[in-house]
């Protein structure tokens, strides 16, 4: 925290940047976002645009709360964020294949008959799918603590 700054302009500041921070991504929109991933293993584009708006936001120089526990949860969830940035952009693909706006954890993941021949692929995608369950998880609680703060730091 910087000394040098009355508490009211600390506060201040920090107002003001979680508010132009959440028009970006609100909270409802990032719950919806890790619900879907987490109910249906997808996600919309357009969601995924504005938690990486978020992101891109925060990485730039200067972006930070003076609250040292503002910061902190924030980095919780800036960390989950990207963990589950890099997991989608990896492991989903747009489906059905024509339609651009909604992305599903790979289909083929979601084997009905596994004979002896895909097993180890089979068990890849069973891993991906349990990395998937613990990955939003983690950003749940992360978002859930990171609101609480700001609703009682900011007073919001």
């Amino acid at each position: 925290m910087n000394w040098f700054k009355s508490d009211s302009r600390l506060l201040d500041h920090d107002r003001e940047l979680f508010l132009r921070a959440q028009a970006l991504l609100g909270e409802s929109e990032l719950d919806a976002f890790l619900d879907e991933l987490r109910d249906e293993r997808a996600y919309l584009l357009s969601l995924r645009q504005k938690v990486l708006t978020f992101l891109q936001f925060f990485e730039e120089e200067g972006r930070r709360f003076e609250q040292r526990r503002l910061q902190q949860r924030l980095a919780e969830l800036l960390a989950v964020l990207r963990d589950l940035k890099a997991f989608t952009a990896i492991h989903f693909l747009a489906f059905p294949r024509n339609q651009g706006e909604r992305f599903r954890l790979h289909p083929d993941y979601f084997v009905l008959e596994v004979d002896a021949a895909s097993l180890e692929e089979h068990a890849f995608h069973l891993q991906a799918d349990a990395d998937l369950k613990a990955l939003v998880s983690r950003g749940s609680e992360a978002a859930a603590t990171f609101w609480r703060a700001v609703r009682k730091t900011l007073k919001l």
